[in-house]
Formats: structure tokens, C-alpha cells, sequence
């Protein structure tokens, strides 16, 4: 919870006030057509809902939303922790903060890093605790739609929004240190380069 806070201790406020605001407003109007339909509720109901709105709910949404991203955040620190990824920056990739100019969600940390000068993305897969994902970033003004989908089919890789997507079953790895790693990462790049997928400066 420090490292959270350490990233989002700005943010944590305008999430809750907002949270309220949101709810007391929704819960005002229902008063208001519960008043003009002559339903009138009482004291106890208005003061159990607005307890609710102002305290309670954004309480469990703020809460929800802190065990989703503890829970990529905890995935990510165990694969960093293990043999080769916890030397991942030896091949040039570092901690890179997202999101952190939004205030609607809550920061967190991936890596990034540059190879044969392609930018990379890397960051463990959503859903797939144990796969880690390394999105290559392509220049889509040199090529064509067809050229992507063509290329996905013939070598099974995923393509999302601007970059070609190699992925890694921790599990189940072909090589146990960074020079592996490095490696499987310079075959993909040869095979976009030999392709003509140029990389997005």
C-alpha cells in the first residue's frame, strides 16, 4: 500500500470526492421525483442513503479499484523477481510511470526499452498473470492493413492498436538468463525488420 500511495496519494481524494459527489447527486434527484410523486421518504431512509453516497460507496469503489491494481502490481513484482526478467534492465529497459497525467485512473508502474531501435513495451498480460507481453512498436504509416493481418496469420502473433506483440509463458521459457531473453527479442526484431515493419520513432 506505500508504493501506492507513493504514486497516487493525489489522486486518492479526487476518486473519493468524485465517487461522492456522483452517488449524492444520483440519490438527491431520486428525492427529488420521490417528492414530487408525493412519496416522501423518511428521515431515516435520507439519512442512511446520503451515509451511503458520501462515505460508504465510494469507501468499497475506491477499495475495488486499489485490489485491482495491487493485483497487477503484485504480478508484475513476482515475474521481475525471478530469473531472467529481474535483469531485465541490464538489456536497456527501465521503470516507466503510466497514467500519471489522468487523474480518473490510478498510476502504475511498466518497463520500457529501446532495441535495434525499436520501442518496447513490456508488461505482464492482463488476465494472464504469468505471461509476459513485449509490444513492439511499429510505424503504421509504411505499411498496410493487409501486410498486418498477412503477417499475424502466417507467424501467429498478436498485432494491438500500433505494435506487434511477443509473449513469454514464464513457465515455460526456451532459456533461464537476460542473454536468452536478449536474444529471443533480437529474432523477433529480425523477423519485422525482414518484413519491412519499420519502427515508430
Amino acid at each position: 500500500m506505500k508504493h501506492f500511495f507513493k504514486l497516487n496519494k493525489h489522486k486518492v481524494f479526487f476518486a473519493y470526492k468524485l465517487s461522492s459527489i456522483v452517488f449524492t447527486t444520483l440519490a438527491i434527484v431520486m428525492f427529488i421525483i420521490a417528492f414530487l410523486s408525493s412519496e416522501i421518504p423518511s428521515n431515516f431512509i435520507i439519512a442512511i442513503t446520503f451515509l451511503n453516497t458520501i462515505i460508504i460507496i465510494p469507501f468499497f469503489i475506491l477499495l475495488a479499484a486499489y485490489i485491482e491494481w495491487y493485483s497487477s502490481y503484485k504480478n508484475r513484482k513476482k515475474i521481475f523477481s525471478n530469473t531472467p526478467f529481474d535483469k531485465i534492465n541490464e538489456i536497456g529497459f527501465e521503470n516507466v510511470e503510466i497514467k500519471n497525467e489522468t487523474k480518473y485512473f490510478f498510476t502504475e508502474e511498466i518497463k520500457t526499452g529501446v532495441l535495434s531501435e525499436y520501442n518496447i513495451v513490456c508488461d505482464v498480460k492482463k488476465g494472464c498473470s504469468k505471461v509476459l507481453q513485449f509490444c513492439f512498436l511499429i510505424d503504421l504509416q509504411t505499411i498496410e492493413n493487409n501486410q498486418i493481418t498477412e503477417f499475424c496469420n502466417q507467424h501467429n502473433i498478436e498485432f494491438n492498436y500500433c505494435s506487434f506483440i511477443k509473449e513469454f509463458d514464464t513457465e515455460y521459457l526456451d532459456f533461464n538468463n537476460i542473454t536468452g531473453l536478449k536474444n529471443e527479442l533480437e529474432k523477433f526484431i529480425t523477423l519485422l525488420t525482414y518484413h519491412k515493419f519499420t519502427p515508430l520513432k
